[in-house]
């Protein structure tokens, strides 16, 4: 399944998967969190594919090991 980004959050169909908190770790001091029980990082390299402009707006890298929520 393909994801898809809003402004703020990340969606697997219509259930969001990850939310964009403000004063957080990424760049514009915004923090990625993502859905409790999903692999963290095969989630942000699914991320990083489809949704490179939320990636790039964000800074989100590979590297990054968000918080869940």
């Amino acid at each position: 399944m393909k994801y898809t980004s809003s402004k703020y959050q990340i969606f697997a169909g219509k259930t969001i998967i990850g939310n964009l908190y403000l004063g957080g770790t990424l760049k514009g001091d915004n923090e990625l969190r993502i859905k409790q029980g999903m692999d963290r990082t095969k989630t942000v390299e699914k991320i990083i594919e489809d949704c490179p402009e939320f990636a790039l707006e964000y800074g989100l890298t590979k590297e990054y090991y968000p918080k869940l929520f």
